[in-house]
């Protein structure tokens, strides 16, 4: 596993590796590593970043540039959630 910290809320992907988060009942976590997944930046232990650090919108994927809360993606162009 490439991380063990679970995060809730609207969270579908990595901020850190950009790959998919696996959801349960409690909320998700990041299965990817760098053998396994679909991560953008592969690695094998993700960090649990906060919305002024991320690297990848937790909402559709798309890298966000550091620093910056809002994605820049057009089609999503949501805020960053918390934490």
């Amino acid at each position: 596993m490439a991380s063990s910290f679970m995060v809730k809320g609207d969270v579908h992907v990595c901020r850190d590796c950009g790959g998919s988060m696996t959801g349960t009942a409690l909320g998700a976590y990041c299965e990817n590593t760098t053998t396994i997944g679909n991560a953008k930046d592969p690695k094998d232990v993700c960090e649990p970043l906060g919305r002024e650090r991320r690297l990848f919108c937790e909402r559709c994927g798309e890298p966000v540039p550091y620093g910056e809360t809002v994605c820049p993606s057009f089609d999503c162009g949501k805020t960053a959630n918390r934490p």
